[in-house]
């Protein structure tokens, strides 16, 4: 009888007095928000004609602590990615754990092919919008973007504000 009033006794502390804590455990090891840009504004000049649209492009990434196949991710990573392996390596020597890492942000066709020819459940795709400015004429008036939609010269800064929309999770 004391064993099972112990038994449940200690049931009772773990999954109603500690159940809030078990519960933030497994969310921060199996959940992440991902924030993507939405697309830009379109610039248009004064005759209505497009000077910078977007376009989707794909980027890989992985999430190193929820990965299926470990071994086969560290020689995929070893062999083509090095600086991302020695990332995660410095993450297992007692750093923070990685949750999210990108492979490649706006993929080539050929590195999109590579990467979906692999077949491996642990390499994710997600589309991001990019800018894209049909006249090449007009670069050094636009400027450009870096690789996450922000404006970094020209116009494409001067008007960040009024061009770049609201994050999304």
């Amino acid at each position: 009888m004391l064993a099972f009033s112990s038994i449940t006794a200690r049931f009772y502390f773990l999954q109603i007095r500690q159940s809030k804590f078990f519960h933030n455990l497994a969310n921060n090891q199996y959940t992440f928000t991902l924030t993507s840009r939405p697309e830009r504004g379109i610039i248009f000049d004064r005759n209505g004609k497009e000077l910078a649209l977007n376009k989707k492009e794909k980027s890989a990434f992985i999430t190193p602590s929820n990965m299926n196949n470990k071994q086969e991710m560290e020689f995929f990573l070893n062999e083509k990615y090095p600086n991302i392996s020695d990332k995660l390596e410095l993450s297992k020597n007692g750093n923070k754990p990685i949750h999210f890492c990108w492979l490649e942000r706006c993929c080539s066709k050929e590195a999109e092919s590579e990467l979906l020819a692999l077949n491996n459940l642990d390499i994710h795709f997600l589309k991001e919008p990019q800018r894209y400015y049909p006249l090449e004429s007009t670069a050094s008036i636009l400027g450009s973007v870096n690789v996450d939609n922000i404006g970094i010269s020209g116009i494409e800064l001067l008007c960040e504000n009024r061009l770049q929309s609201k994050q999304q999770t």
